[in-house]
């Protein structure tokens, strides 16, 4: 393992030597599931495990609050922690799926798109507290 620091999470998202490669489901707990990354840096190549709720501050657009883990509508992807598909299901594990999109998407972006989406999320939180 190397001795890379990041400061905080949008340092850490943006970094683009880390690269998403798992996501494992808690069927018990959301906010338990966890996330693979690996540090795809000459001399390192560790795979780190974070959990998904260290996320959820993200803010991906639909959250669900009903399971269809296995019913007909599951297209069964958490059942592999390799596949990092979007999820159709009205399901709340879909959550998880959107926010695999928004870091791929905020990795792909710059940090500007981070730190502009985080300033959206700090006012829609300052609003909520004034509410």
């Amino acid at each position: 393992m190397c001795a890379a620091v990041w400061r905080d999470r949008d340092e850490f998202i943006v970094d683009n030597s880390l690269v998403i490669n798992g996501y494992q489901t808690n069927f018990d707990y959301l906010e338990h599931g966890l996330f693979y990354f690996t540090h795809e840096v000459e001399g390192c190549f560790s795979t780190m495990a974070m959990k998904v709720k260290e996320f959820f501050g993200l803010n991906p657009q639909k959250k669900y609050t009903q399971r269809k883990t296995l019913t007909e509508h599951c297209p069964r992807h958490c059942l592999d922690k390799d596949n990092l598909q979007m999820c159709p299901a009205e399901c709340e594990y879909a959550y998880v799926r959107d926010l695999l999109g928004t870091l791929q998407r905020l990795k792909e972006g710059s940090s500007v798109s981070l730190k502009k989406n985080h300033k959206v999320n700090n006012r829609q939180a300052g609003s909520a507290d004034h509410a």
